[in-house]
């Protein structure tokens, strides 16, 4: 009843008018105002309409307002009141001022659209507002409609090394003034650039096929670019009604054929030969250039089926034997066997080479070893005695006969000592360094140039006592030579010297002896002659005797005057004994002749200087012409007479 009362309250105040003439003053009635507002032009087309009233309202039966009601009290049309209608969502804000309404879906271009809302909401003193309606047309659509390879296409391709700056595509749109377009921060817009005026899209770096950088998870070679075109439908400088759109644009980079594919390895040609050993297993690596990096398969020939080959080219077959030859083919039976191996590019382009491979006959046949012993035993060491069957390298193991045997001819050649020249029949091997009164084992083996080994034979030996020898002195050098000369010369001369002071010394010692003998002499005749004269002057009649005394005593004085004289300078006599003896240390004999016999008295031991001569002192009692005998090490006696 209250709501059918207040939908007839207009009618019943104009009959009261009527009746009773004009009323009491009305309260405000709310007014609502519409954004955008009536006759607005260029709305954009995902924009959202507002109905804003000048205070809070609530539904006409006096009951809170939701969002739920709005859709029942709003009405969005396109064109006009009689046009169809436009989904929306509808809100309210919590003070019940603002009714929101966003369109389902974003709004056509340049198109006319019509908003209404009757008087079915009131304020809190029941005044509802006036009905009201706008209309407003929305701007031009602002899209990216395509790229140069066709509308509505964002997904171009390039070649690859396609030059930096070139156009890749160019970006069209459509909508209201002049577009500006932009690159978005993401996926791999670094590698790409774009004419803001345009739209021209290039890279910032030439592609490679064969090496892609894109970072795009949609696989290799696929460089993606978010692209943003802005319009201002005003003036540039006034970005309130700016409009934009954002596409991500996918460049995809397609492979281009460089140059075709050429097999390197082996001469390059289209065929090659190649000769292995039997019993090998590996033959070649193949090698090739083309598009990216070359894959290697087989691709026939006559005995394809021995062979396998990886894709990097490493070719091999199995192991063959020069014996027993299986090749087939026009030369079947000849120990060449044939296969075409093909290199396939990233282009999947191929190029073949036929590949002749020849099997060359190797020595199988070990060859033989006996040992014959050991010579010339040491305590260090000893030489060993081999003979082999044919030309080889020895190789051999000495070890303390205590220690384990080597378990076969590898062993041995693993751990050898040394190995000796490579030799036929006999070979002899000196060997050092062991120690003294020891027993060795000896393992030899002899291995030939195809590499085939002899069985392990095994020598037992034992080394010698050790014998000390003294050290011997390094060589001298000329200068050491040199300078024990000068020292040797230095001693001889000091020697010399020695020898002569002790001469001077004897002689002087002589000198002095036989001076105070004489000066004894002369005073005990003094003495005498003094007391004959005093005898003389007391006997007068003892004249004859004195007479025979003064006769004394004159014979006296004369030898007293004999012994003043001045004695002659004594002179050593001196042996030549010539240069062949200088420096030597030598022994003299005095040759005596007793009973009509040549007795020898020994003078002693003496060194003679650097000339060859040695002072002898009166005291060996050596006069001139004194016969002497001179002997030296190593010298023949010499027979001297001395000077």
């Amino acid at each position: 009843m209250l709501r059918s009362f207040r939908s007839y309250a207009p009618i019943i105040l104009a009959l009261a008018v009527l009746a009773w003439g004009t009323p009491m003053a009305a309260a405000a009635v709310p007014t609502a105002t519409f954004a955008p507002a009536t006759g607005a032009v260029n709305i954009a087309l995902n924009a959202n309409i507002t109905i804003t009233f000048s205070e809070a309202v609530r539904k006409i039966d006096g009951t809170a307002l939701f969002a739920d009601d709005l859709e029942t009290l709003v009405t969005l049309k396109v064109t006009n009141a009689a046009g169809a209608d436009v989904g929306f969502q509808p809100f309210i804000n919590a003070g019940k001022t603002i009714i929101t309404i966003n369109p389902s879906a974003d709004l056509n271009p340049s198109q006319a659209y019509y908003v209404a809302i009757g008087a079915t909401v009131e304020n809190a003193t029941d005044e509802a507002i006036a009905p009201t309606a706008i209309t407003f047309t929305t701007g031009p659509l602002t899209e990216i409609t395509g790229t140069s390879d066709g509308f509505g296409d964002f997904s171009v391709t390039a070649n690859e090394n396609v030059a930096i700056g070139a156009t890749v595509t160019t970006i069209t749109t459509q909508g209201a003034g002049t577009p500006s377009f932009s690159l978005g921060a993401t996926l791999d817009f670094a590698k790409f650039s774009i004419v803001a005026a345009t739209g021209a899209l290039s890279f910032t770096e030439s592609p490679n096929f064969e090496i892609p950088t894109d970072s795009s998870a949609s696989g290799f070679n696929t460089y993606r670019t978010n692209v943003r075109v802005r319009y201002d439908s005003n003036t540039p400088a006034d970005a309130t009604d700016d409009t934009q759109e954002v596409e991500l644009i996918q460049v995809t980079v397609v492979n281009v054929d460089e140059f075709d594919p050429a097999i390197t390895s082996n001469g390059g040609q289209a065929t090659a030969a190649i000769t292995i050993n039997e019993g090998a297993t590996e033959v070649t690596t193949v090698t090739a250039t083309g598009d990216g990096t070359p894959v290697f398969s087989l691709n026939g020939g006559a005995d394809v089926a021995l062979f396998a080959v990886t894709g990097a080219g490493a070719l091999t077959v199995t192991a063959r034997d020069f014996e027993t030859p299986q090749d087939l083919g026009a030369t079947a039976g000849n120990n060449t066997y044939v296969v075409v191996v093909r290199a396939t590019d990233a282009d999947n382009e191929t190029v073949d080479q036929t590949l002749t491979i020849s099997i060359a006959d190797v020595d199988e046949v070990a060859p033989t070893l006996s040992a014959s012993g050991i010579s010339g035993a040491t305590s260090s060491g000893g030489t060993l005695t081999f003979t082999s069957s044919e030309v080889g390298t020895y190789y051999y193991l000495i070890q303390n006969s205590t220690g384990a045997d080597p378990a076969d001819a590898a062993a041995v050649e693993a751990g050898a000592t040394a190995s000796a020249a490579a030799l036929a029949a006999a070979n002899t091997i000196p060997v050092g360094g062991l120690t003294a009164s020891t027993n060795y084992e000896v393992f030899v083996i002899v291995k030939d140039g195809a590499n085939n080994r002899s069985a392990v034979v095994t020598l037992n030996f034992a080394t010698l006592t050790a014998v000390v020898v003294a050290p011997q002195p390094p060589p001298k050098t000329p200068e050491q030579i040199a300078a024990e000369i000068a020292e040797r010369k230095a001693a001889e001369e000091r020697y010399a010297a020695e020898v002569a002071a002790a001469a001077r010394a004897a002689a002087e010692k002589v000198v002095a002896e036989e001076k105070a003998r004489v000066d004894a002499a002369i005073k005990l005749n003094v003495e005498l002659a003094e007391a004959k004269v005093t005898a003389v002057a007391q006997t007068k009649n003892q004249l004859a005797p004195l007479k025979s005394a003064n006769a004394s005593l004159n014979k006296a004085l004369a030898d007293l005057d004999a012994l003043l004289k001045p004695s002659a300078a004594f002179v050593a006599p001196r042996i030549d004994l010539a240069e062949r003896f200088a420096g030597k240390r030598i022994t003299i004999q005095r040759e005596v002749i007793r009973n009509g016999k040549t007795t020898l008295v020994n003078v002693g031991t003496f060194l003679l200087d650097s000339r060859g001569n040695v002072v002898l002192s009166k005291s060996l009692k050596i006069t001139r012409g004194t016969k002497l005998r001179v002997s030296a090490p190593g010298e023949s006696v010499t027979r001297i007479t001395a000077k």
